[in-house]
């Protein structure tokens, strides 16, 4: 059957005649019984849709070898193999006989892995049935892990293909329940990994909340969307920010002119800038949640600080500004700084050859410690090896870790591409050892930790108990869990880091107060590297310097760095000419819902410095989602 054809029955798709409101042939006592288990009285707008009926799971295609391939994975996806006559309770697939099941998840996200087990490369059909006392208009929230579909008594209303987590309500659907009985219907396709998803109707706080965000990315067709179902334009999210500030804020321009010219109130005062940004983190933070300690500081006096979540869920131990996490790839930059010191006191350069400190090193004659520094080396990533997690909970020797990478083939030659790189860092921080006589340990707290007072920081080591420490967790299928956890000997001079955002607050006002390099250290550690050609080296977009990527958020420049592991992720970020800090530290990765800690920073800088910033443009359809 083609897509027309589908198209002209309708959703036949899954439901046939009932999904039409008709009486379905086959439809007997077994599926009027399951239909009672998917059936909602009325809809009560925002709590998420928990009971469905499921079909599936159905293979993308018949060879499991080409159903990777994307192509092959857009083709099931456009192609629904039913009709009328095949809906009974059983229905017949190519070779394979599907049945309809009840399900109700425990969580406001469905986890397709519970009822189908871990599945790649599949599709799944969801039913619901809600018989309305009137007709009602609302938008539904969607979301999806991966691509959906979703109709409405039998006509296709939304449809986006996407490759993403699953976040609640990325998609935005408008719909209009008819009085009596309506059958809602979503296929979930998935590609690799996690398989969920999650549907609600949304009342108007949210509604308000997705107008303020949608202003904020300046996508103008969702804004005329929610503006056209009756959302209030000047409805005020949170700390009673409207979604004319908040484009204000973003320096959404298009978007300002947008809402003025429908309405907008510009008198209605704007809220405390530290309101704003609480909110942002009370907002997806929910209760029984790890969450995010957070620092914004400027001319080295504190603006805001505050913790939200759980360090530890089982013990009720809540985050706080003094609570330690493990900050992975922010511990680059103090890798970088100790070699910058040991050059400034004579005992290494940077341009030194690899071959110096390990002269059997593959291609060492060639690879300098600038190539380390900068990730141009080539070297192979060790910490994408497949069998890596396997080993990451168990101790590691060190020097075993380096005899492995020297085992590795090179992905390029040294200078000629950008590609990132811990094994650089991991030998960068045995060469530290090599060229000081001391551990990387000791070096670190002897020439930063003690004399800059940050007592909270220091390389972390599994049988050391740490006090204020967060443990580490993830979000996956819709539900939190303990994350893996790494020994951090793994890591080394590339992420074995823990900290707390007051100490990097210190790092950062003593390395831009010129207290930790000198100012010609300084300077090179933030100059983006260039490779062979003489070009700048692309660096996600900016530019990369030793352990720190240089860069400009809306025309003001940027020093800042991320890390992640499981269960940990971290930004720290210095505007240096407006000398403003922002540090975000979370215990969650995969992360919760919607919180993003680069992104959180990001938005942080501008809700403080927003009146200095350049405008960024607003568009249409930047959701790339097709409206059926």
């Amino acid at each position: 059957m083609n897509r027309n054809t589908i198209a002209n029955v309708h959703v036949a798709v899954c439901l046939a005649g009932i999904v039409l409101g008709m009486p379905a042939r086959g439809t007997g006592a077994v599926a009027q019984e399951i239909l009672g288990k998917a059936t909602y009285t009325g809809l009560e707008r925002e709590r998420f849709m928990t009971k469905w009926l499921l079909l599936g799971p159905i293979p993308v295609g018949r060879d499991p070898s080409a159903s990777s391939e994307e192509q092959e994975q857009k083709k099931a996806f456009e192609n629904d193999p039913f009709s009328p006559e095949q809906f009974q309770d059983k229905v017949r697939i190519g070779d394979e006989e599907y049945g309809w099941t009840a399900f109700t998840s425990p969580g406001d996200t469905v986890d397709l892995t519970r009822p189908f087990g871990e599945r790649t490369y599949v599709t799944a059909y969801a039913w619901a049935c809600l018989d309305m006392a009137g007709e009602s208009r609302t938008i539904l929230g969607i979301g999806s892990d991966d691509a959906v579909k979703v109709w409405l008594n039998g006509k296709l209303l939304h449809e986006n293909w996407a490759q993403r987590g699953g976040m609640p309500d990325s998609d935005l659907v408008p719909v209009t329940f008819r009085k009596g009985r309506n059958h809602l219907v979503l296929k979930i396709q998935n590609g690799a990994g996690a398989w969920t998803f999650s549907c609600r109707a949304l009342g108007q706080t949210a509604l308000i909340e997705k107008l303020v965000a949608a202003v904020q990315s300046g996508v103008l067709d969702r804004v005329e969307m929610l503006l056209a179902q009756g959302v209030d334009i000047n409805g005020q999210a949170g700390p009673g920010l409207t979604a004319l500030q908040a484009a204000k804020i973003a320096g959404r321009d298009e978007a300002v002119q947008f809402l003025l010219a429908r309405g907008a109130d510009p008198t209605i005062p704007m809220p405390a800038k530290e309101r704003i940004v609480n909110w942002m983190f009370e907002h997806v933070i929910r209760e029984g949640y790890p969450g995010a300690a957070v620092l914004v500081a400027q001319n080295g006096r504190l603006l805001y600080q505050n913790g939200y979540g759980y360090a530890d869920i089982g013990n009720r131990v809540r985050i706080t500004p003094q609570t330690k996490f493990r900050i992975g790839s922010i511990t680059k930059q103090f890798t970088a700084a100790a070699i910058l010191k040991l050059q400034e006191d004579g005992k290494l350069r940077v341009d030194d050859k690899l071959s110096r400190y390990y002269p059997d090193f593959p291609r060492g004659d060639e690879i300098t410690l600038y190539h380390l520094l900068t990730h141009t080396s080539g070297l192979a990533n060790y910490t994408d090896k497949p069998d890596f997690l396997k080993k990451v909970t168990t101790e590691a020797a060190p020097a075993e870790i380096v005899e492995s990478i020297k085992k590795d083939q090179p992905d390029f030659g040294p200078g000629e591409k950008w590609e990132y790189c811990n094994s650089g860092y991991f030998l960068l921080g045995c060469i530290v050892e090599k060229v000081s006589g001391k551990s990387l340990e000791a070096f670190f707290r002897e020439t930063f930790f003690d004399p800059l007072g940050m007592k909270y920081t220091g390389i972390h080591h599994w049988n050391r108990i740490l006090d204020h420490e967060a443990t580490g967790y993830s979000y996956l299928g819709g539900k939190v869990q303990r994350a893996l956890d790494w020994d951090m000997s793994w890591a080394g001079g590339a992420s074995a880091l823990y900290s707390t955002v007051g100490d990097l607050y210190r790092w950062n006002e003593a390395l831009f107060n010129r207290k930790v390099l000198t100012a010609a250290s300084l300077e090179a550690a933030c100059t983006p590297a260039t490779l062979k050609d003489g070009k700048v080296a692309p660096a996600a977009g900016q530019g990369y310097g030793f352990g720190w990527i240089v860069g400009k958020l809306r025309g003001l420049k940027s020093i800042a760095h991320d890390g992640g592991l499981h269960g940990f992720v971290s930004y720290l970020m210095q505007l240096p000419d407006q000398k403003f800090t922002v540090v975000v530290l979370a215990n969650n990765d995969p992360p919760i819902p919607e919180l993003s800690v680069t992104e959180f920073a990001r938005r942080i800088a501008q809700i403080y410095l927003y009146e200095k910033m350049e405008p960024q443009p607003s568009g249409l359809a930047g959701t790339g989602q097709k409206a059926k």
